[in-house]
C-alpha cells in the first residue's frame, strides 16, 4: 500500500513544531498528572510526542503505520545524536533508556494485548484518519482503560469562529479528501460526539491554541 506520508514526512517536523510544541507538552504532563506509567501514542508520525511522553513516564511507544513517517523520526533523533558531539558516551546507556519504542502498525488493529498500557494518546489523527474515529478509540480502549485526545475543538461562542476559520483554511490545504474526513468529524461532534457514540466519560477537557485545539480526557470502564 502506498505511503500517503511519504512526500510530507521530510518536512513535518519543519512545518508543525512551533504550533504543537506547547500542545504536545500539555499533552504529555496531563498523562503524567494521571498517573499513566505505560503509555501508547496512537499514529505517532516522527516521535516527536512519544519523546515528550518518555521524559514523563515508565514506557512510551509510539505506533504509525507510517514507514515514512517513523524512517523520518529515526533520522532526526540521529542527527541530533551527532550533534552533541563527543564526551557524552558515559551518558549513551542512560540516554537509550529513556528514549520511547516505536512499531509500524496500524492503529485500527494495534499489535498489543489487551490491557498493556494505563493510557492511549490520540493526537489530532481522528479527525484525518480513512478508518472510522469511532472504531479507533474502540480499538485503544481494548488496551487502556484511559484515552487522552488532543484534537481540533468545535466553536462554542462567536469568537472562537475566528479560530475556526484558519483551521478550515489548514485542512483544506491538506487535501481534499482530509479535508472531506475533518469536516465529517467536526459534523459528527468532534471529541464530544465521539466520547457519547462510544460512550465513555469526560473526565477533563482544556482548550489550547487560542482556543482552536481542546486537550480532553475520556475513559471508559
Amino acid at each position: 500500500m502506498m505511503d500517503a506520508y511519504r512526500h510530507i514526512a521530510p518536512v513535518y517536523d519543519a512545518v508543525t513544531a512551533s504550533f504543537l510544541r506547547g500542545p504536545r507538552r500539555a499533552l504529555a504532563e496531563t498523562c503524567a498528572v494521571l498517573g499513566a506509567r505505560r503509555v501508547l501514542d496512537m499514529g505517532c508520525g516522527t516521535g516527536t510526542l512519544a519523546a515528550m511522553l518518555r521524559e514523563q513516564t515508565d514506557f512510551a511507544v509510539g505506533l504509525d503505520r507510517s514507514d515514512a513517517m517513523l524512517a523520518a523520526g529515526a533520522r532526526s533523533r540521529r542527527e541530533r545524536a551527532a550533534d552533541h558531539g563527543a564526551g557524552q558516551d558515559s551518558n549513551d546507556a542512560g540516554q537509550k533508556s529513556r528514549q520511547p519504542l516505536f512499531v509500524l502498525g496500524d492503529a485500527a488493529n494495534p499489535p498489543f494485548a489487551p490491557g498493556s498500557f494505563d493510557a492511549l494518546v490520540y493526537a489530532l489523527i481522528l479527525h484525518e484518519t480513512t478508518a472510522d474515529a469511532d472504531a479507533l478509540l474502540e480499538a485503544g480502549f481494548a488496551l487502556a482503560p484511559l484515552a487522552v485526545i488532543l484534537e481540533w475543538r468545535m466553536p462554542e461562542r462567536n469568537l472562537d469562529m475566528i479560530c475556526a476559520a484558519w483551521v478550515h483554511i489548514i485542512e483544506r490545504l491538506a487535501g481534499r479528501e482530509h479535508y472531506r474526513q475533518f469536516r465529517a468529524f467536526m459534523r459528527a461532534g468532534g471529541v464530544r460526539g465521539l466520547a457519547r457514540r462510544v460512550g465513555a466519560d469526560i473526565l477533563s477537557e482544556r482548550p489550547l491554541a487560542g482556543s482552536s485545539l481542546v486537550l480532553a480526557v475520556l475513559r471508559r470502564d
